[in-house]
C-alpha cells in the first residue's frame, strides 16, 4: 500500500507540474525584445530595461518551476515516510506496554532513549511463534479449545467468525477477490466508475438478480479503503486490462493518470482531452 500511494502521489504531482510548466512556457525573449524595441523607437535604454524585465520574469518562472519540482520530489517521499513512521509508532504503542519491564530492553537504556520499531520486531517474532505453534498437534488442540470458548459467547462468536473468514480468504491466496478490475455505469447511465470484483453472489442473490451475478466494490477518491458494495450481473461490467495497483493509483491520484487501458468503446465516449491529454 505504501508503494502504491507513493507512486500515485508522485504521478499526480508530476502531471500537475508538467501542466503548469507547459502553460507558462516563455516565448523567445529576443523576439519580444525586438518587437517592443521597434514599437518604442529602438532605443538602447528601452532594450536594456525590457531585457532586465524579461530576465526577472524568467528568473521568477525558474524559481517557481524549481519549487514545484521540489514538491513533486518531496511529497511522495514525505507521505510514504509519514505512513511508515505512523504504522511503526502505532504498533510500538500497542505492543511495548505489554512487555514486562524486566524483559524490555528500553528499561536498561539511559535516560528516555527508545528503540523505534521494537514493538514491530516483537510482534513479528510472536506471530511467527504462534504460527509455528499452530502447525503441530498440540498447538491445534489449544486453538480448538480456545475457539470453542469463544464460540460460546453470543456476540463475540459472530465478530470472531466473520473476521476469521475474512482473514483466511485474504491470506489464503486461493480466492479471486480483488484481483479483477472492471468498469460499470454508476450511479447513472453514461457515467463510468472503476470497480473491483470482490466475490460471486450466493444462491439467494443469483435467484433474485441473475445467475452470473458478481459483487463489486466501488472505492471512493482519494481514499480507496472506503466505498460501496454493489451486486450486478457480470454482463453489466466491462473488463479492462488494468492491474489492481494501477487502478489504485488511478483512484488515489484523482484520475490524473492517463486512462490508456480503457476499452475502445468506452474511450470513444470520453472527451478527447481526457483520453489524449496534451
Amino acid at each position: 500500500p505504501a508503494r502504491t500511494i507513493h507512486r500515485a502521489i508522485e504521478t499526480g504531482l508530476g502531471l500537475i507540474n508538467a501542466s503548469l510548466s507547459s502553460r507558462i512556457a516563455p516565448r523567445d525573449w529576443r523576439t519580444m525584445n525586438h518587437h517592443v524595441c521597434c514599437r518604442s523607437g529602438g532605443g538602447i535604454g528601452h532594450q536594456s530595461r525590457f531585457a532586465l524585465l524579461l530576465y526577472g520574469n524568467a528568473m521568477f518562472r525558474w524559481l517557481r518551476n524549481s519549487f514545484l519540482t521540489g514538491i513533486v520530489i518531496a511529497t511522495p517521499l514525505g507521505v510514504t515516510f509519514y505512513l511508515i513512521v505512523s504504522f511503526v509508532g502505532f504498533v510500538d504503542n500497542v505492543v511495548k506496554p505489554l512487555i514486562p519491564a524486566r524483559y524490555n530492553p528500553e528499561s536498561y537504556l539511559p535516560g528516555d532513549f527508545t528503540l523505534p520499531g521494537l514493538g514491530v520486531l516483537i510482534a513479528v517474532v510472536l506471530l511467527t511463534a504462534l504460527g509455528a505453534l499452530a502447525a503441530n498437534i498440540f498447538g491445534r488442540t489449544l486453538l480448538n479449545i480456545g475457539e470453542r470458548i469463544v464460540n460460546g459467547v453470543p456476540l463475540v462468536r459472530n465478530i470472531y467468525g466473520a473476521l476469521k473468514q475474512i482473514v483466511e480468504t485474504v491470506f489464503s491466496g486461493k480466492s479471486n477477490s480483488f484481483k479483477e478490475v472492471v468498469l460499470i455505469e454508476y450511479p447513472m447511465k453514461g457515467l463510468y466508475v472503476v470497480a473491483f470484483v470482490s466475490a460471486g453472489g450466493n444462491s439467494e442473490l443469483r435467484k433474485h438478480i441473475s445467475e452470473d451475478v458478481v459483487g463489486l466494490f466501488v472505492p471512493t477518491t482519494p481514499n480507496p479503503t472506503s466505498g460501496f458494495l454493489l451486486y450486478t450481473p457480470r454482463s453489466n461490467t466491462t473488463p479492462i486490462d488494468m492491474s489492481v495497483e494501477e487502478a489504485a493509483k488511478l483512484i488515489i491520484s484523482f484520475g490524473m493518470v492517463t486512462p490508456d487501458k480503457l476499452p475502445a468503446d468506452v474511450r470513444a465516449k470520453l472527451p478527447d482531452d481526457m483520453v489524449n491529454p496534451t
